[in-house]
């Protein structure tokens, strides 16, 4: 079984590596909203007729417990309750309760509740709004043939209330709907990895993108509210590697065929585990020379050790 598992090993990496001196894949843009203060999103701007003063808006914190509140309307008191938000699962950078981005009602917030929640419109009180955050930095993907969006999300809402993503081409001037493969976000109460791509996104001097939350009025819309995390740009080229002309430390990873854990050393302080199709699988950090990654859960395959400098490193999980 090892000299089958080895010489599959061995027909895996040179398959990989002739695909990847054909096919480089980069990882442009990573934002896991861990430093809220310096995100790389501009909350509640006023884009694609999004409001950016409102009572929902978009927040960035850590919040996953629920809680109860009163809002009024026409002079009538409401209590209200929120549940909690579900805790986010395994590949999702700092699971199970990372920051993200996500909704939040100005009356919840009021009340000391600050999970993913939103006041639905219901043409009384309160009337249909939109909510916009985007990008506030530009990518390059000029030499790109194929991009890819990924990111976590979940939303409940409705047919009225649900999440949209969108691209611009001239620095946040327009924006596209991205509406492959999903024109609405919702009917998903719990964290769902997708992956967005467009022959649009490539060939870009400037791209960056935008998330939206439409809330049209509806009488049976649910929380949690639209919700966002680890969002991450690749992008791969038909025309060769793109070689980093910065000095690299060795990046090691030992056994580079294991069943159950990895040390990967010189990684610096975060490191990503990609599958074969470029997914991002697993997130590790360590402030020590060597993490210690627990690959039990994976799936039996290749899989690439990316580091946030750009130096890569595969191993087989058997």
């Amino acid at each position: 079984m090892t000299k089958t598992l080895l010489h599959l090993f061995s027909a895996a990496f040179l398959t990989t590596a002739t695909l990847t001196a054909s096919f480089a894949q980069d990882t442009l843009f990573t934002e896991n909203f861990e430093n809220f203060t310096s995100a790389a999103f501009t909350l509640n701007t006023s884009d694609v007729s999004s409001n950016p003063i409102g009572y929902n808006m978009w927040v960035i914190n850590n919040a996953y417990a629920g809680g109860t509140g009163a809002v009024t309307c026409m002079g009538i008191p409401f209590t209200f309750t929120v549940p909690a938000t579900p805790s986010q699962p395994n590949g999702i950078f700092n699971s199970p309760s990372g920051w993200y981005m996500h909704l939040n009602s100005v009356v919840a917030l009021a009340a000391g509740v600050n999970n993913s929640c939103f006041q639905t419109a219901d043409g009384l009180c309160f009337m249909t709004e939109n909510y916009f955050a985007a990008m506030n930095t530009d990518i390059n993907t000029s030499n790109y043939d194929s991009v890819s969006v990924n990111f976590w999300w979940l939303c409940s809402g409705s047919n009225n209330n649900y999440g949209e993503i969108y691209y611009s081409t001239d620095g946040g001037a327009n924006w596209t709907q991205a509406s492959v493969p999903l024109t609405k976000y919702y009917n998903q109460s719990t964290w769902t990895n997708i992956n967005v791509s467009l022959p649009a996104f490539a060939h870009q001097p400037t791209l960056r993108f935008g998330f939206r939350f439409v809330n049209n009025t509806s009488m049976t819309a649910t929380d949690p509210a639209f919700a966002v995390d680890d969002v991450s740009i690749t992008a791969t080229s038909a025309t060769g590697i793109h070689n980093p002309t910065i000095s690299l430390p060795q990046l090691t990873i030992n056994p580079t065929l294991a069943s159950e854990q990895i040390s990967i050393c010189n990684a610096g302080m975060n490191a990503v585990i990609l599958d074969m199709s470029g997914k991002t699988v697993m997130k590790v950090s360590s402030d020590k020379q060597c993490i210690q990654a627990d690959i039990s859960q994976l799936a039996q395959g290749v899989y690439t050790v990316r580091t946030a400098e750009g130096n890569v490193k595969r191993f087989l999980k058997k």
